[in-house]
């Protein structure tokens, strides 16, 4: 019996020599007071409910930086100058300007004046029945028909420019023709007819006419001068509102030449320059 207790006694002491080991293990290294310590940072540093939070340094890193402004562009931007097939920019600097077609010349004077005394002529007259009085630098005509028209002149240097100086009070709208070409002997069609209208206000004008488009047909080279025709007066063809010429089957209905029709002409001159004469007599 009491080496039964004996053997209890030392097992028991092996119990609380092993239960002592095991409490002093879990709490080696852990330091209380650091413990408390932590707790009460982390509970600092937790921000309340009214406290603002900061931006975090990622964020504020990826903000652009700021740019310096720059001179505004000397060139207009692209979309003012392409066009939809050429993308280059383009700053135009002046109109261009046609090139001549023939040699200009000199344009202070005229290179062939038809005056008075060389318009008075019998050379050809038809309808002028009533003939060609010369007054005092200046001729007039009376037509006797529709068709009044006369040759002035043969074979001479001519221009491009024509330059008539005229007046009349009675033929407002009624047109002044030209026939001429550089070869032949008279003309054959209107292939080699120029004309335009007069202002019929009694006032002297300077009717200019330009002989690019015979020189474009090859019926005039701008210089040598075959033949001309002068028909100082022709009502045109009839025109209906729009303009279009009033035709009575196959035939073209020509106008009616007024009444008390007649004209005053300075002079035919040919130049270089459409204001040639007009410059001269400025200047005059």
């Amino acid at each position: 019996m009491k080496k039964t207790l004996i053997l209890l006694s030392v097992l028991l002491l092996i119990l609380l020599a092993v239960a002592a080991c095991t409490n002093a293990s879990d709490t080696e290294g852990t330091d209380p007071a650091a413990t408390s310590a932590d707790t009460a940072l982390t509970e600092a540093e937790l921000p309340t409910d009214t406290e603002e939070v900061p931006d975090s340094p990622t964020d504020s890193a990826t903000e652009a930086p700021t740019e310096t402004p720059t001179e505004a562009p000397t060139v207009p931007p692209e979309w003012l100058t392409y066009t939809e097939t050429e993308k280059d920019i383009y700053i135009p600097t002046e109109e261009a300007t046609e090139a001549p077609t023939e040699p200009v010349g000199d344009t202070s004077k005229p290179v062939t004046l038809i005056d008075a005394e060389q318009l008075n002529t019998e050379k050809g007259k038809y309808h002028m029945d009533n003939g060609i009085v010369v007054n005092d630098g200046y001729i007039t005509i009376v037509p006797s028909g529709e068709d009044p028209y006369y040759y002035p002149a043969y074979n001479f240097l001519g221009a491009r420019y024509i330059i008539i100086k005229y007046r009349t009070a009675t033929c407002d709208g009624i047109y002044m023709q030209l026939y001429l070409a550089s070869s032949g002997t008279g003309p054959q069609d209107d292939s080699t007819m120029l004309e335009d209208r007069l202002i019929g206000d009694g006032e002297w004008h300077y009717l200019v006419i330009d002989t690019k488009p015979l020189i474009d047909k090859g019926k005039f080279n701008g210089k040598d001068v075959s033949y001309l025709r002068f028909d100082p007066l022709d009502p045109g063809y009839l025109r209906d509102e729009n303009g279009n010429i009033i035709t009575e089957g196959t035939n073209k209905l020509r106008g009616t030449m007024p009444d008390d029709a007649s004209i005053d002409v300075a002079y035919i001159a040919f130049c270089n320059a459409p204001d040639t004469m007009q410059n001269m007599e400025n200047e005059a």
